[in-house]
C-alpha cells in the first residue's frame, strides 16, 4: 500500500505542474479578444523554426542607381518585388538608363527599370562574373571571357583584357530595406494566440509535443483513479 501513495504522491507533483501550466494558458485563450492576443505577431527565430518557416538566405545585393536587385533565398528581387522565383544564384547586375542587367551562373537577364522583362541570354559557360566594355556586356566564364554583341543576343569570345572591364560588385542591402523583405516574404511571425493555443495542445513541439499532452492527460487519469481508490480504502478502515 506504501507504494501505491508513493506513486500517488509523484504523479500529483508531475501532473500539477502540467496542470498549472494548462491552466495559465488556459485562461489567456478564454480572453483572447480582450487582450487582442490574435492581433501581436512574435517575430522569433525560434519560434520560425519550430513552426517550420525558415529565414531565407539573402545571397548577394547589387545596387543599380535608385534600386536594389538581390537573391531572397531562390527568388531574384527587384526593391521588394519578385522577378524570378526560382533562380541559380545571383552572380551581378548592371544598369544603364534603359535597362537592368543581372546575372546569374547560367543566364543574363534584361529588365527594364520597372521590372519588366525584356529578354534573356544563356551563358556560353558558368559565369562567374559580369561588367562592362566598351558599354557592352562583358561576362567571364569558368572557360573564357565573353563579350555580347548590341542586341545582347549573342555571344563572343575575346582576349583577356581584365583590367579594363568595370566588374559589377555585390553591396551591403540597407537595413530597412532588409527588415521589409523578412517581413513581406517571411510574414510577421504567429500570433501571440496562436502559440499559446499551440503550446496549450503541445503542438508547437511536433508529434512528441502531442504525445506529451496525452501522456499527462493518462497520467491525470491514473491520479484520479488512484486517488480515489486510497480514498476508499481509507474511508471503509475507518468504519472498521
Amino acid at each position: 500500500m506504501a507504494l501505491y501513495y508513493k506513486i500517488h504522491r509523484y504523479l500529483g507533483v508531475a501532473v500539477a505542474i502540467s496542470l498549472v501550466w494548462l491552466s495559465f494558458t488556459g485562461i489567456f485563450l478564454n480572453h483572447t479578444e480582450d487582450l487582442k492576443l490574435d492581433e501581436k505577431h512574435l517575430d522569433n527565430d525560434v519560434l520560425f523554426n519550430l513552426y517550420g518557416l525558415s529565414k531565407p538566405e539573402l545571397s548577394k545585393a547589387f545596387n543599380l542607381g535608385k534600386d536594389w536587385v538581390m537573391q531572397y533565398g531562390t527568388a531574384l528581387i527587384l526593391n521588394d518585388d519578385v522577378l524570378i522565383a526560382e533562380s541559380k544564384p545571383l552572380m551581378s547586375a548592371l544598369h544603364n538608363d534603359a535597362m537592368y542587367i543581372l546575372a546569374t551562373t547560367e543566364q543574363v537577364y534584361l529588365f527594364t527599370p520597372q521590372g519588366e522583362h525584356i529578354d534573356s541570354l544563356k551563358t556560353p559557360d558558368t559565369l562567374l562574373a559580369m561588367g562592362w566594355l566598351d558599354e557592352k556586356i562583358a561576362i567571364k566564364t569558368s572557360v573564357a571571357n565573353y563579350l555580347a554583341n548590341d542586341d545582347v543576343t549573342e555571344w563572343q569570345t575575346f582576349a583577356d583584357s581584365t583590367h579594363a572591364i568595370a566588374w559589377g560588385k555585390a553591396s551591403i542591402l540597407p537595413n530597412e530595406l532588409r527588415e521589409n523583405l523578412e517581413k513581406k516574404y517571411r510574414g510577421e511571425g504567429p500570433t501571440l494566440e496562436q502559440v499559446i493555443l499551440d503550446t496549450h495542445s503541445g503542438r508547437l513541439f511536433g508529434k512528441l509535443g502531442v504525445y506529451f499532452a496525452d501522456l499527462i492527460a493518462v497520467l491525470t487519469i491514473v491520479l484520479t483513479v488512484l486517488g480515489v481508490y486510497l480514498w476508499s480504502r481509507r474511508l471503509r478502515r475507518r468504519k472498521k
